[in-house]
């Protein structure tokens, strides 16, 4: 993954959009978390794209219910691991 900065790092635009496309391009998987600040409901996904302005893109079916607590509450978080070095 190259030089990983330090959790405490203040990133401009350009250099925190380059970060996040290595993070989760190398990772592939992450962990999509909704109902932050609630009854949070964690499942595993698979990243599909990193577009050049940081948009993250996974797939999702018209009928799960992790689009209903989008709609709810659209703050979500993504927990990427890359287990190949421990990161």
């Amino acid at each position: 993954m190259g030089n990983v900065q330090s959790p405490t790092e203040s990133l401009s635009e350009n250099a925190a959009i380059e970060k996040i496309k290595v993070i989760a391009e190398t990772a592939r998987t992450c962990f999509f978390t909704t109902n932050i600040g609630g009854n949070t409901t964690s499942r595993p996904m698979a990243l599909q794209e990193v577009d050049d302005v940081g948009n993250l893109w996974l797939l999702s079916d018209i009928r799960s219910l992790k689009n209903d607590e989008i709609e709810a509450n659209p703050n979500v978080e993504l927990y990427f691991m890359n287990n190949s070095k421990y990161e």
